[in-house]
């Protein structure tokens, strides 16, 4: 804190006495009761002057310095006001730029597992319809290779047959002749 400055020893402080209370005389100093002792020696009037100047300057320097100090402490506070919304302010918008990332990551996870969904769910249906008919596939050889073996069977006792006949026309001729 700034300190007041001593007093200069050339001034003489002003004393305030209590007078009787004659009115005659009024141009003296004397007011109500009270008389103002006031220096009759021009250089300690000066001196008064001169001591009062400086004391009014180097209190109005202090005031000024003060007044330059608070306004300092003021801005500074303000700043540091400032910074602090501003940093508030950056935070939240780095919050925010983070949900909307993690709900955008959560959408694609979503819509991959929507479509790994569809893919297992046709390649099981592809498998099932592949797997059927496969099996009919079977189905029909199978059914196919009776037929054949039951034409085979079929052709074998018409040759079979086929060569009995012949066998008996061939004797039946031949006993005929």
């Amino acid at each position: 804190m700034l300190c007041t400055p001593p007093q200069s020893p050339l001034v003489k402080p002003v004393e305030f006495r209590l007078d009787s209370g004659s009115e005659s005389d009024h141009g003296s100093g004397k007011r109500d009761g009270f008389h103002l002792d006031r220096p009759q020696d021009d250089t300690r009037s000066e001196a008064l002057v001169i001591a009062t100047s400086r004391a009014r300057t180097a209190r109005e320097a202090r005031l000024a310095a003060v007044g330059a100090a608070e306004a300092r402490v003021r801005i500074r506070a303000l700043e540091m006001e400032a910074l602090v919304d501003v940093r508030r302010h950056a935070e939240t918008q780095s919050t925010e730029r983070r949900r909307i990332e993690e709900d955008a990551r959560t959408r694609r996870m979503e819509s991959v597992a929507k479509v790994a969904d569809v893919f297992i769910t046709e390649r099981a249906r592809t498998q099932r319809e592949r797997d059927a008919q496969h099996a009919q596939a079977e189905r029909e050889a199978l059914a196919m290779w009776g037929q054949l073996e039951m034409q085979k069977a079929k052709a074998v006792s018409t040759t079979a047959h086929f060569f009995q006949l012949m066998l008996a026309s061939l004797v039946g001729a031949m006993s005929a002749r």
